[in-house]
This record gives structure tokens, sequence and C-alpha cells, in this order.
């Protein structure tokens, strides 16, 4: 092939869309408290990858903490899994729910997909995963203990993956094409 085809062919791919989100690493303790509700809530845009929303909640003396969060899936990408991981701090906390919801960044907001029920410690998998482009949220629901005082830790995991873009499978079987027939005429003429 020519440089002159070689040439033409980066400079083609170097149109082809590339993807602007990264992975969420969030964590309360460094990047602060996520609230119970928002209208909206604070959202996060997941990127290709792992993505991490950890913190704390429960009630230590008369303070009550619930930490909901929204998130969005960016089009041409798909949410393949999704979970939570819940782990005691202090006292004895057994169960605790949120509602995740499609549709909408706020509390409560949008439709219900499937509700989050944790023993604690434990874990639980989302089962409406795999899940395409859009706003979603988490809203808690409730969380129950043995101790008047109970906290824990969680952890919502969220892996994602770009989707091939149908305009960028046309672009490489096009090059593929234009680099066959600028060889077929180089051959012609030799």
């Amino acid at each position: 092939m020519s440089p002159r085809w070689l040439l033409i062919c980066f400079a083609v791919l170097g149109l082809a869309p590339l993807a602007t989100a990264t992975p969420v690493n969030y964590t309360e303790s460094v990047s602060g408290d996520l609230p119970a509700t928002g209208f909206p809530y604070s959202a996060f845009t997941l990127g290709p990858g792992t993505s991490v929303v950890a913190g704390t909640f429960g009630i230590d003396g008369q303070s009550v903490d619930f930490d909901g969060f929204a998130f969005t899936v960016p089009a041409g990408m798909t949410l393949r899994s999704a979970r939570v991981d819940v782990a005691d701090i202090t006292g004895d906390l057994f169960s605790t729910g949120w509602t995740f919801n499609a549709g909408s960044a706020s509390a409560f907001g949008g439709t219900p997909l499937e509700s989050v029920t944790v023993n604690s410690p434990g874990s639980y998998v989302f089962v409406s995963a795999p899940i395409g482009p859009g706003t979603y949220n988490v809203t808690p629901n409730y969380f129950a203990g043995r101790a008047p005082d109970h906290t824990a830790g969680y952890a919502f995991t969220f892996d994602v993956a770009a989707n091939p873009e149908p305009a960028s499978v046309a672009v490489f079987g096009g090059l593929t094409l234009v680099g066959l027939v600028g060889c077929r005429r180089q051959r012609a003429a030799a």
C-alpha cells in the first residue's frame, strides 16, 4: 500500500469518535457524604470498566444516615453487571434495602427495576443487568439493626462496556475495501 493510502486510512480513523467517560471511584470518606434524597441526586457518569461507589450508613446516636445516588450509562455503552456488598462497622445491622430505578436522577423517581435487599454482612447481584444507556438512581428504603446504634459500609460495583459502534464497523469495512482496491490497482500498474 502506498504512503498516500496509509495517510488516508489514518486520517479517516482519526475521525472516529473516542469514548470520553472514565470509570468512577467515589468514596464518601474522601469525596463527601452522599444524601438520602436528591431532586435530582448528584449523578455519576460511568465510563467503560469497573466503577465503585462506596460509603457508610446507619444510625449513630440521634444521627440517621441514608445514602442514595444517580448515575448515567452513556450512549454506546452497556451496564453489564452491578452488585452491592454490605459489612457491619458498629452494632449489628442485619438488613438494608434500596430501590433501583430507571429514567430519573431524582430520589424515588423513574420506573422501579428491582428491590435491592441485603443482609449484613452480605452481597446482592442486580438481576436487571445488563441494561443500556440512560439515567438511573439507587434510592435508599430502609435499614434495620439489633443494637440502638448500628452503622455499616457499602460498596456498589458497576461493570460497564463500550458497544461496537455501527459507524465504526462501517468505517473499518470501508477502509479494508479501499486498501484492497488500492493494492489491486498497484499490482495492475506493475
